[in-house]
């Protein structure tokens, strides 16, 4: 079971608008609120969002799973 903390340190949105995921890789991506949840963004855009309901993830999830679509994860097994 999670600790209230872990819950409340859950993403609760991603966004998924295109123009916003053509990000550069270089890019940090950022942190909102959004319908009073956490909701990452890889861009650093303010506006035009599409948010997508990600179930709970933690920010390390989302951020691997950036990278995976980049394919810039390098696979443990070679």
């Amino acid at each position: 079971m999670l600790a209230d903390a872990d819950v409340a340190s859950l993403i609760a949105y991603e966004c998924v608008a295109p123009v916003h995921r053509a990000t550069d890789a270089k890019a940090k991506g950022a942190l909102t609120v959004h319908q009073g949840e956490w909701a990452y963004c890889v861009s650093e855009e303010l506006s035009h969002h599409e948010w997508r309901p990600t179930g709970g993830l933690a920010l390390a999830d989302l951020q691997i799973r950036r990278l995976a679509m980049r394919g810039q994860l390098i696979s443990a097994e070679g």
